[in-house]
């Protein structure tokens, strides 16, 4: 009898021939998978193994509007609300945190400082002097790097362990936002 033969195969021994038949197919790869979706086929069990796990982008935004915004899908929303799309270019499911918040008064706004611009590194927070805040920075890709639930007059940030680029400080102060962007060199 033959060796070496795949799962799938048979041998039947011709008579005629007086040699070894070899017959049988491996089983076709499975049709309707998800992007992110692979097969394998597994000899030991001889079909087909899926495996893959959908990608997911969490975006978190505070909107300083009570009208509208209108995401990367084209929607428009008006509400807070968790939102998702599965965009099938970059087959990834893109779900949206959204939060619409009062702009910030005058007088708030030119008694908050959050410097130096730019920094190598460490970022002082100056708020109004019996004011706590809440204090969220995101990286350029607008991922959560750093909270803090009860931001105190003069505070620091640091930056260092972090790559150069681009970061962004929203700071909520008496259910206002003040949003400021940060150079780390």
């Amino acid at each position: 009898q033959p060796t070496g033969l795949a799962c799938y195969q048979t041998a039947t021994f011709n008579t005629t021939t007086c040699s070894w038949d070899t017959s049988g197919t491996q089983a076709p790869l499975p049709t309707g998978l998800e992007c992110w979706q692979t097969a394998t086929f597994n000899t030991t069990t001889c079909g087909w193994d899926v495996s893959g796990l959908q990608t997911q982008n969490i975006v978190n935004l505070q909107v300083e509007t009570s009208n509208s915004y209108t995401w990367s899908n084209d929607q428009t929303y008006t509400s807070n609300g968790t939102y998702s799309y599965f965009d099938t270019v970059a087959c990834i499911l893109r779900i949206l945190n959204l939060e619409f918040t009062m702009g910030l008064s005058e007088e708030l706004y030119n008694s908050i400082t959050i410097s130096p611009n730019p920094t190598n590194g460490s970022v002082i927070i100056t708020l109004p002097s019996n004011d706590h805040g809440k204090l969220s920075v995101y990286n350029s890709q607008g991922q959560i790097i750093f909270e803090n639930s009860f931001l105190n007059n003069g505070d620091l940030v640091n930056l260092s362990e972090y790559e150069a680029g681009l970061y962004i400080f929203k700071l909520s102060v008496n259910n206002q936002l003040f949003t400021n962007r940060i150079v780390k060199n």
